[in-house]
């Protein structure tokens, strides 16, 4: 049965690459190779986690394909530069798994101001921007200099004036911090977490509060929030933002533990929260009301 449903797996990230157009033989092999490698180690005894591991080191810093740029463009015509990894994978789960929208009213709409944090190369920030269109306005928040370049350009590429790259991490202070680059891809970057190998680079630090005031926004529609285990600080950070009650969509790293401790901050605050595995979805209960912004 394990194996059956293996199979089905790799059928269906196979299947899925068709459903998004640009380098599709590229992707094609990119996740055919990865599930190759995958199985070799898991033929070995190896636990699940041990082969993903595998998995991601050949294709990453062995063989090089992990970092290698290819062109897409996603469902609703968006143009898109993404490293391979991402293109194959994360584009799936985005595009195919749905990826955020477990809940309704949690998808962008024409109009809204919407903010991305930790934006990575821009998957969800250049879908919001075709979304909420010229009379909406997206804010993307990204520390990773890499990832920021790619981003700016896939911003660029679009004509998407209204979508804004901050070159920055969140978190619960200003100041500068140390981010941690994750040694097998550009995703897993973290300012709490150091994994083995990872490289660390000094970036800027800043509060969403910061952030919004500078760039004079005063409402937030939606909020998404995916920054590798600092997502509180990203909430300790966003005290008038949280006040006004934006729809807060966000991953959340480590387990029952920090769910916990995420979920407990928010319900502190009048929101309701849902979970859907390790994604939190939080909007303001039925007894509470957003203050109005003058």
């Amino acid at each position: 049965m394990a194996s059956l449903e293996a199979a089905k797996n790799i059928l269906r990230d196979l299947f899925a690459q068709f459903q998004w157009q640009g380098a599709l033989a590229s992707r094609l092999f990119y996740v055919g190779l990865w599930y190759a490698v995958y199985g070799v180690y898991r033929a070995t005894g190896r636990t699940q986690d041990e082969s993903q591991h595998a998995a991601q080191v050949w294709l990453g810093p062995r063989l090089g394909l992990s970092s290698r740029l290819v062109r897409v463009r996603l469902p609703g015509g968006v143009r898109a530069e993404f490293d391979l990894v991402t293109a194959a994978f994360a584009v799936k789960e985005f595009v195919v798994d749905g990826m955020y929208e477990a809940y309704p009213g949690f998808i962008p709409q024409p109009g809204q101001v919407v903010v991305d944090v930790g934006a990575h190369q821009g998957i969800f920030s250049m879908r919001a921007a075709a979304r909420v269109g010229g009379t909406g306005r997206v804010v993307s928040i990204e520390p990773s200099p890499r990832n920021q370049d790619i981003l700016e350009r896939n911003i660029a590429v679009n004509g998407f004036a209204h979508a804004t790259l901050v070159r920055a991490a969140a978190n619960d202070a200003e100041g500068d911090v140390v981010l941690y680059q994750h040694p097998l891809g550009s995703a897993g970057n973290s300012i709490i977490v150091q994994e083995e190998g990872s490289v660390p680079v000094t970036v800027r630090g800043r509060t969403l509060d910061g952030i919004l005031a500078e760039l004079g926004i005063s409402r937030v529609d939606l909020l998404k929030i995916d920054v590798e285990f600092a997502g509180l600080a990203v909430l300790q950070g966003a005290a008038a933002a949280l006040a006004r009650g934006p729809r807060i969509v966000m991953e959340v790293e480590g387990g029952a533990g920090p769910i916990d401790a995420v979920r407990r901050f928010l319900e502190d605050r009048g929101y309701r929260v849902r979970a859907a595995r390790h994604i939190l979805y939080a909007d303001l209960s039925e007894s509470q009301t957003a203050p109005q912004v003058r």
